[in-house]
């Protein structure tokens, strides 16, 4: 291919090429095929923001020098970052906590333990501004590119939005010192900034800094790898409204695993180019591979097969229904039982087909509810993608889909905002009525106020999960089907009942010792109902009536992560029931692709011997009510 028929961001002179879109659609070898070949004229370093990485596996290479020198590989250790920032800066924090705060050393130091940034949104942050504030180089040396392999749609919208977060943090931080300034300057200490003014105007100015870069064109591109589905589309359409939003540079999308002859996938992606017409961005086709696009060699070829997307791409489309008898139904075969437990966590790699199966299940189990109970399919994904699956309106309310099936899209932020509101009102309340005209109580009203700045970082998820225990707690459903997000989030969440319980504890310990000096009763009665329902949510887990449903597709590095997602679900009691293979080549695939599947779903049979396994060959992806609820009766057999 000659260098003029190459996508622009090839050969893009930035410093940050993010590669983004819905799990599963590629970003991973577009973004590991980009570091490749921009290597071969600088110094590169790949970088991967998921918490579930594949860039190893992608590469497949075990020894970092079969790599090219100026590549750098660095998937990124959360918790690593995570302990070094607590050990750089633990007694520095603390300090500026005790200065400016009502609360004794150890309600500080437990607030502190809990509440330092410590989820992977932010901590890619902090790693993003370690990279942007490296010196530029001499004349003699490149700058080094990043190119950053990102976490599905949700969770990147979120590390874009870590710079605002991140800054009320530091704002918190910087109204703590307003009270040891002022007494500075009332006592004779002076007015010149300290060392703790120092280190806050350091964290806003390396904060200005990535806030800046993201924001700035010629310094940050972002490159949308999609798929021409239906769901995969709507999804990719409000990534790039969420960018133009954040005047994030959008600088192409990239159209992973087209099919020539597939009419579907050609109407898709004329909808999704009229939705992005305003925003100019190139459009580039990469065909679909007749095995896993995996190693040095096959991912340094990726873009030799990428052509511009035609402006009227064939075959043209006579009618939808034609579109979409394009393809055949997904056949199954070996169906399960249908599952039974209290709560069924949907879960598996981004991408996979975790939206289809939760409600081709969650309409089959409906089938069989009984009386005045029914099923709920619910969704915490912050990308949702019900809505698309269903073909139907949802919101953060139950709604009715189907005979015995409601379904909802949690707005878990919405509801911590909620409740964030309502605790900065009762402390302003407070305060209003504690006060009088010979007392100022302006500073610790607003520290107060921004306690809630603490939170640790991925609790408005678990909001989510605790209005799918409110929604149960009403007695109206038998069972809840939970479509989660992809597997590095999903065993984070397993995780976070616990760091909720320990944190809603805490703050309620903080408040009760302290009630002599503030009372906010509203709150402790919310805080009451909160620990209840962590505590019912894990006892779903301990008495073992929540269970995991997998879903994957057959490739190797699909076997390692659901494999990895399994440990990590029996280390919190939920075990994985069965396991759904999906997008298994059909009869009338090539046979290079039939014999690489056939070897990876015998490694299947190996790992997970002793869980119930079914097999979803590829197909027509279903969409609507109707279509989800013919694969749910072919997935599940007939036997209650």
């Amino acid at each position: 291919m000659s260098r003029s028929a190459l996508p622009s961001f090839l050969r893009a002179d930035v410093d940050l090429l993010f590669f983004g879109g819905k799990g599963g659609v590629g970003k991973t070898t577009c973004a590991a095929a980009t570091a490749l070949h921009r290597s071969r004229r600088q110094p590169v370093r790949l970088l991967s923001t998921d918490p579930a990485h594949s860039l190893t596996d992608s590469l497949a290479v075990d020894d970092p020098d079969d790599l090219p020198a100026s590549l750098t590989v660095e998937e990124l250790d959360a918790e690593a970052e995570l302990d070094d920032f607590r050990s750089a800066y633990r007694e520095t924090l603390f300090e500026i906590v005790d200065r400016g705060s009502l609360f004794d050393e150890e309600a500080i130091r437990q607030l502190l333990d809990l509440s330092l940034p410590g989820m992977d949104e932010v901590m890619a942050f902090l790693r993003l501004a370690d990279l942007a504030d490296r010196p530029t180089p001499d004349a003699t040396s490149e700058r080094e590119l990043v190119v950053v392999d990102t976490a599905p749609t949700g969770h990147t919208l979120r590390l874009l939005d870590t710079p605002d977060q991140f800054a009320r943090w530091v704002d918190f931080l910087d109204l703590l010192l307003e009270k040891h300034r002022t007494m500075r300057s009332v006592f004779g200490g002076g007015t010149e900034p300290d060392d703790l003014d120092r280190f806050v105007n350091t964290l806003n100015e390396r904060t200005d800094r990535v806030h800046a870069l993201l924001r700035t064109a010629s310094r940050c591109r972002f490159v949308v790898v999609t798929q021409a589905e239906p769901v995969v589309e709507a999804e990719t359409r409000r990534l790039v409204e969420a960018l133009r939003d954040r005047s994030v540079s959008v600088a192409g999308l990239v159209v992973n695993r087209w099919r020539e002859d597939d009419g579907a996938q050609t109407q898709a992606i004329r909808t999704l180019r009229a939705s992005v017409s305003g925003t100019d961005p190139e459009v580039w086709i990469l065909p679909e591979a007749d095995t896993e696009i995996r190693g040095v060699d096959r991912l340094a070829a990726v873009w030799d097969q990428a052509r511009p997307l035609p402006a009227d791409p064939s075959p043209p489309v006579a009618a939808p229904c034609r579109t979409r008898s394009a393809r055949p139904v997904p056949q199954v075969h070996a169906p399960l039982r249908p599952p039974a437990a209290d709560l069924l966590l949907v879960a598996g790699k981004g991408g996979v087909g975790k939206t289809t199966v939760a409600s081709a299940t969650a309409l089959r189990l409906a089938r069989s509810a009984s009386g005045d109970q029914a099923v709920l399919l619910a969704s915490t994904d912050p990308a949702h993608s019900l809505a698309a699956a269903l073909d139907a309106e949802l919101s953060d309310d139950p709604t009715p889909v189907a005979k015995g099936l409601d379904a909802v899209e949690v707005d878990a932020a919405g509801r911590f905002e909620a409740l964030r509101a309502a605790y900065g009102q009762e402390v302003r309340a407070f305060f209003r009525d504690a006060g009088g005209p010979n007392v100022d109580l302006t500073h610790d009203r607003r520290v107060t106020e921004s306690l809630m700045s603490l939170a640790p970082p991925g609790i408005d998820e678990v909001m989510g999960w605790i209005a799918v225990m409110e929604f149960l707690d009403e007695d109206r459903y038998d069972m809840c089907v939970l479509d989660t997000a992809p597997t590095g989030h999903f065993v984070r969440l397993l995780e976070m009942p616990t760091v909720f319980g320990t944190w809603i504890r805490t703050f309620f310990r903080i408040l009760r010792d302290h009630r002599h000096i503030v009372r906010l009763p509203d709150l402790v009665d919310r805080l009451v109902r909160l620990s209840k329902q962590v505590k019912a949510l894990r006892s779903l887990f301990r008495t073992g009536t929540a269970s995991v449903l997998g879903v994957t597709i057959p490739t190797a590095m699909a076997v390692a992560e659901m494999d990895d997602l399994r440990r990590s679900a029996a280390e919190h009691n939920a075990g994985l029931a069965a396991l759904v293979v999906n997008r298994v080549a059909a009869a009338t695939a090539p046979p290079s692709r039939r014999r690489a599947d056939a070897a990876v779903l015998r490694r299947y049979r190996r790992v997970f011997r002793d869980v119930p396994m079914t097999l979803v060959s590829e197909g027509r992806p279903p969409r609507g009510a109707r279509d989800l609820r013919h694969l749910g009766n072919r997935l599940y057999n007939r036997r209650e």
